[in-house]
C-alpha cells in the first residue's frame, strides 16, 4: 500500500508486534498512527507539538507513542484513551532530537543536541518536580541519537 500525508514525513517507526505504524509531519505537527497491514490511519492527532517533531516510538507495549520535538518537550499519546496523557516541558536546553523506551516501558530516555541525555521516569513520575536525570555527562558535541 501506498499512503501520502500533506508536508515532509520527519520520523516513522513500527510498533513491537509489527501491526502499527506512526509516522510524524511537518510542518503541521502532527502524527499519523496507521494499520501496518492496510495503511488505514487510524488516528491523526495534529498540532500535537509547537515545532519540528524529530522522532515517534512506541512503548514496548505498543499502548503509548512518545514523541519529542525542537520545541524541547516530550509527549505520551495513549492508544487506548486517544489523548494526550503526559506532556513534559523538559529540561533539555535545545532540541530534542531522538527518544527509546526501556524494555518494560517504564523508562523514556531522550537525546538532545545541548549534548545531554536524559532518563525520565514514567512510572513513578518523579520528573514532574525534578525533570529528567541527566546521564553521560560530557559528551562534546550534540547527541543524535
Amino acid at each position: 500500500w501506498r499512503c501520502r500525508h500533506a508536508g515532509l514525513l520527519t520520523s516513522c517507526s513500527s510498533s513491537s508486534d509489527g501491526r502499527l505504524l506512526v509516522c510524524a509531519a511537518d510542518p503541521q505537527n502532527s502524527i499519523y498512527i496507521s494499520d501496518a497491514a492496510s495503511g488505514q490511519t487510524l488516528h491523526h492527532v495534529g498540532d500535537h507539538h509547537r515545532s519540528t517533531i524529530t522522532r515517534c516510538r512506541f512503548d514496548p507495549q505498543s499502548q503509548r507513542v512518545a514523541t519529542v520535538s525542537a520545541d524541547r518537550s516530550i509527549k505520551l499519546w495513549d492508544l487506548l484513551a486517544h489523548k494526550t496523557t503526559v506532556s513534559i516541558n523538559s529540561n533539555h536546553n535545545n532540541v530534542v532530537s531522538d527518544c527509546c523506551f526501556t524494555n518494560n516501558g517504564s523508562f523514556l530516555c531522550t537525546a538532545s543536541w545541548d549534548k545531554s541525555l536524559k532518563l525520565w521516569d514514567l512510572q513513578a513520575g518523579g520528573f514532574r518536580s525534578q525533570g529528567g536525570t541527566t546521564l553521560q555527562r560530557g559528551h562534546e558535541g550534540s547527541v543524535s541519537s
